[in-house]
């Protein structure tokens, strides 16, 4: 091999391969109105309690939605509250 091939040849190999790993290793771009980053997220934990004791008939968000306040995430079962509200009248 000539000297010639080897030191021109060992450049272009090394910057094929740079611009050849950038692309295959570089993340897309993100679309509009997403923000990229890296960090550590906190969140706030918060019980929602019912004034009856009794079970969840339907849901209507799942575990990690975000909801509104004021927003209907359950509902619940009145059948059993319903047969004694006759009873409660008397």
């Amino acid at each position: 091999m000539s000297r010639k091939l080897i030191i021109t040849g060992i450049p272009l190999v090394a910057i094929v391969g740079a611009v050849a790993g950038y692309l295959f290793l570089a993340k897309p771009a993100l679309p509009p109105g997403i923000a990229g980053g890296n960090g550590r997220l906190e969140g706030k934990q918060v019980d929602i309690t019912t004034n009856y004791q009794g079970r969840i008939a339907e849901f209507f968000a799942d575990e990690g939605d975000t909801v509104e306040a004021g927003q209907v995430v359950a509902k619940m079962d009145v059948e059993p509250l319903e047969a004694q509200f006759p009873k409660a009248r008397t």
